[in-house]
């Protein structure tokens, strides 16, 4: 509401006594109380003291109350005071606030990022792995454990698997971050993803952090982060 305060008008009544001379008199006094703190507001306690006195100036005079913050005239409540303070995207969102809309669509807003940046994340992951590969940025370490390198050695020997494998992570990767076709991406990732873990929990543990947590991105997505697992949940019916 607006800034508080009293109104106190007095009824002044000319009277004309005998001798001819014209003299006011106060016989009713109208007291408006606006302070949102009730008897408790400055205001108030104001209008409270010059009533009394007042009254005690004017003994048998009628005096009127009205408390518009307790009992406030019908068409100038609160809301119709915001509606002069706000303009009409400002109205309608503060009653959607009153009836509780606004912080379901925050909240709904707020669930539709979560996937997004789940997604996006993933995708980085492998794009990061496939274009180090291709661009030969990070050179492998020579302290792998023995049987790691004989692994990577193996993988090499085959002389496609490494690059038919990258090549997936790239496009995979590119598919996620873009938002294409990401329940095809997530299937063709999913055995990837598991060789990931294997590898980091059986050969070298000390790259098992990233390994769970693409496991954890790639569970989320294919089964919780709608609205991909409408798609991937029926590809475990034993029957259409």
């Amino acid at each position: 509401m607006p800034r508080a305060r009293e109104v106190i008008a007095a009824d002044r009544t000319p009277s004309i006594p005998s001798g001819g001379a014209v003299s006011i008199g106060m016989t009713s006094l109208l007291v408006l109380k606006t302070s949102i703190h009730g008897e408790d507001g400055v205001s108030s306690r104001l209008a409270n003291a010059f009533t009394a006195r007042w009254r005690a100036a004017h003994p048998g005079a009628m005096v009127i109350e009205r408390d518009l913050s307790r009992n406030p005239v019908p068409h100038l409540t609160g809301e119709a005071f915001a509606g002069f303070s706000f303009s009409e995207p400002r109205r309608a969102q503060s009653a959607r606030v009153r009836h509780g809309e606004e912080p379901a669509k925050e909240q709904s807003r707020m669930n539709a990022r979560i996937p997004l940046v789940a997604r996006v994340l993933l995708g980085l992951v492998f794009l990061f792995g496939a274009v180090t590969y291709f661009l030969n940025l990070i050179p492998p370490p020579t302290d792998m454990p023995e049987r790691l390198k004989t692994f990577n050695a193996g993988l090499m020997a085959s002389g496609y698997f490494l690059t038919l494998l990258k090549t997936t992570e790239l496009a995979c990767g590119l598919m996620l971050v873009m938002g294409f076709f990401v329940p095809l991406a997530l299937v063709v990732l999913a055995p990837i993803a598991l060789n990931i873990f294997l590898v980091h929990a059986i050969l070298a543990p000390e790259g098992l952090a990233l390994a769970v947590i693409i496991g954890v991105l790639m569970i989320y997505l294919s089964f919780l982060a709608e609205p991909y697992p409408a798609v991937i949940r029926p590809l475990f019916r034993p029957r259409p």
